[in-house]
């Protein structure tokens, strides 16, 4: 995942999926949500310097709820 300037974000598909998702994101508290459309969103918990995928209809095909993502700086 890459966020840009304007609370914007690209989300790369995984090895089986050659998509890259992209719109709009909001945070709030510790719950970042990345849009797509007008009515889909896919839910993420910020802990302890990690994301934690919770919900998203879509994305629920690739990435089990409860996953857990670690930052890395791209260069």
């Amino acid at each position: 995942m890459s966020l840009f300037e304007g609370n914007k974000y690209a989300l790369s598909g995984t090895a089986e999926i050659s998509y890259v998702l992209s719109g709009t994101y909001t945070i709030e508290g510790d719950v970042m949500k990345l849009f797509i459309g007008d009515d889909e969103a896919f839910r993420f918990i910020f802990s302890d310097n990690t994301l934690i995928f919770e919900s998203g209809e879509w994305l629920e095909n690739w990435v089990e709820p409860g996953t857990v993502f670690t930052p890395s700086e791209s260069e």
